[in-house]
């Protein structure tokens, strides 16, 4: 990409900018990409290094997951190279069982649909932030998220308006 469509000029505007969001060349979303390519041996390749992940994390106390972002050179033309250690088995497969990964890799690509900024993750957020402003420390401010969101399940709520109904006593 970087020698066929970028001349020097557009390069150094570009490349910058590809560097301070390199979140996407990150491992996990790495591996995540290598499951979902039409090609079947790239995605056992990516099967590979999580299968490899899952046994030193039975053999060894696991790493703590750290989410940097990762150097890129720009001169990466595959995600293979792309894909640098260390490796760390992507949250979205945390819960799925390693066979029942091979067998749908096997189907054919995976791709997952859901929702990265729904009603409920905008609420948390702001939350949060709110909390934050009020209290000081990390231990502070779950306390008062967590109160809220206990104060929150005990408070009736309606889900339309129809399930509203006020009963006023006419005197």
């Amino acid at each position: 990409l970087s020698n066929m469509v970028l001349n020097d000029q557009e390069k150094q505007i570009v490349f910058p900018v590809l560097q301070n969001g390199s979140y996407f060349a990150h491992p996990e979303n790495v591996l995540l990409s290598m499951l979902a390519d039409d090609d079947l041996s790239t995605r056992m390749k990516a099967f590979d290094i999580i299968r490899d992940i899952h046994i030193d994390a039975l053999l060894q106390k696991p790493n703590r997951r750290i989410f940097e972002k990762p150097v890129i050179t720009c001169t990466e033309t595959t995600l293979d190279e792309l894909l640098r250690p260390p490796y760390y088995t992507p949250p979205l497969l945390s819960k799925m069982p390693l066979y029942e990964l091979r067998s749908k890799l096997e189907d054919g690509p995976i791709v997952w649909e859901f929702p990265c900024h729904s009603q409920n993750v905008e609420r948390m957020v702001q939350a949060i932030s709110k909390a934050s402003f009020r209290v000081c420390g990390a231990a502070n401010r779950d306390g008062l998220v967590r109160t809220q969101l206990q104060s929150r399940a005990e408070m009736p709520s309606f889900k339309s308006k129809k399930s509203f109904s006020l009963k006023l006593k006419m005197q």
